[in-house]
């Protein structure tokens, strides 16, 4: 119970420093709103690609570990 508790916190609070950024950026109520609730709609080309990279490198390492632990469990 905790923890949902910290994680509700964290995310409410996140999502007001969010909304306050977009406010003191100029963006009305309605627009910070949706920035928060489809965050890859703002988002640039060069920072769409950006994350791509990061996803990709996240999947590669996820293989790799996964692809080593068959390698030492086949081993006697």
């Amino acid at each position: 119970m905790k923890l949902l508790i910290i994680k509700l916190i964290m995310i409410i609070s996140l999502a007001g420093i969010a909304m306050g950024m977009d406010r003191l950026l100029g963006c009305s109520f309605y627009q910070s709103i949706y920035n928060i609730l489809f965050p890859f709609r703002v988002m640039k080309g060069a920072e769409m690609m950006i994350f791509f990279i990061f996803v990709l490198l996240w999947i590669i390492d996820l293989f790799a570990e996964i692809l080593k632990h068959k390698k030492y469990q086949k081993q006697p």
